[in-house]
């Protein structure tokens, strides 16, 4: 009882200092990340052209920030298509999303101030003018911890209240996810985010995991699980952990994202910094757009380099 009254509580808290889910961010003067792709034309007689974001690392997790056109091939719908122009993306504005599991799951994490501490280093060692950020938790429902805000302030003075959190509950991590609604105004935001931290399983949403990362494509969503197991309080069977993991994978790999499987407390900073390095490592590259009329577009983007793994959204 005494639980359930302090997750209530804790509950009421978060919700009186939360706005609503869905949230605006204003329109960039930079070119916009299509979700996850999108066509476009100058003028009437002019070809079609399309645009696709991406991220390259290496073996290492770090930034391969020297890509040209000629090193990638690009197929779309099983055609190849010529990249008309590659360029560097990773000045343009992001909205990062921070989302901290309090499920029942997590009660044992016994690194709850290390996971605060590096998920306010990753912000400040990424964070750039024109950038959005907000903070977000969730057991059975979610709680928003920080109002999106460009102030990186206010962010990292919200953090604080996670390690105050009761953990307690199931775990509707799929619906979290899809509850954040991105309203756009004009030009779409660029780079959008989410930074999970979380064991990821989940045993209450109503959005299926397939369901959940249609939605997240559409919104031009990349999701970074940071898969918190064994050393960070996870008791789940070995069969549920493998399922929870497949998961992860499968959200990363599908949105563009990078799953991080930090080991120990120590890994922490190693993991977080793996996403900044993709961050770094931001292509937007026009190629020739599809035949108009084909409804299901299918991106397959290959490198010549060796040893670089290229992140893009996937359906």
């Amino acid at each position: 009882m005494t639980n359930t009254i302090l997750a209530y509580l804790f509950s009421v808290f978060l919700i009186l200092s939360a706005p609503v889910v869905t949230h605006s961010v204003r329109a960039s003067d930079t070119p916009s990340r299509p979700s996850p792709h999108s066509s476009s034309s100058a003028e009437p007689t002019a070809a079609a052209t399309s645009a696709l974001t991406f991220l390259a690392i290496d073996s290492d997790g770090s930034p391969v920030t020297d890509l040209k056109a000629e090193e990638l091939r690009l197929r779309v719908n099983r055609t190849d298509r010529k990249i008309l122009s590659l360029s560097s993306a990773r000045e343009v504005p992001k909205t990062i999303g921070l989302f901290f599991d309090i499920s029942g799951s997590r009660r044992a994490d016994r690194q709850i101030g290390k996971e605060i501490q590096a998920a306010e280093n990753f912000l400040q060692s990424t964070w750039h003018q024109g950038d959005e950020g907000f903070v977000s938790a969730f057991a059975d429902k979610l709680y928003f911890v920080a109002r999106p805000t460009k102030d990186l302030s206010r962010i990292l003075a919200s953090l604080e209240k996670i390690s105050d959190a009761t953990y307690y509950g199931p775990t509707a991590l799929f619906d979290a996810l899809c509850g954040v609604q991105i309203k756009k105004t004009g030009e779409e935001v660029y780079e959008i985010a989410f930074v999970v931290l979380s064991d990821f399983g989940d045993n209450s949403s109503k959005q299926k995991e397939d369901a959940a990362v249609k939605v997240l494509i559409k919104e031009g969503v990349r999701v970074f699980p940071v898969f918190l197991g064994e050393s960070f309080g996870s008791n789940e069977s070995k069969m549920t952990r493998k399922r929870s993991m497949d998961a992860a994978r499968e959200m990363a790999e599908h949105t563009g994202g990078q799953v991080l499987k930090p080991e120990s407390e120590r890994d922490l900073a190693g993991a977080f910094q793996q996403i900044a390095n993709a961050f770094h490592a931001t292509y937007g590259a026009q190629y020739e757009s599809p035949q108009q009329g084909d409804s299901h577009t299918k991106i397959q983007l290959d490198t010549s380099r060796p040893h670089v793994k290229l992140l893009y959204a996937r359906e």
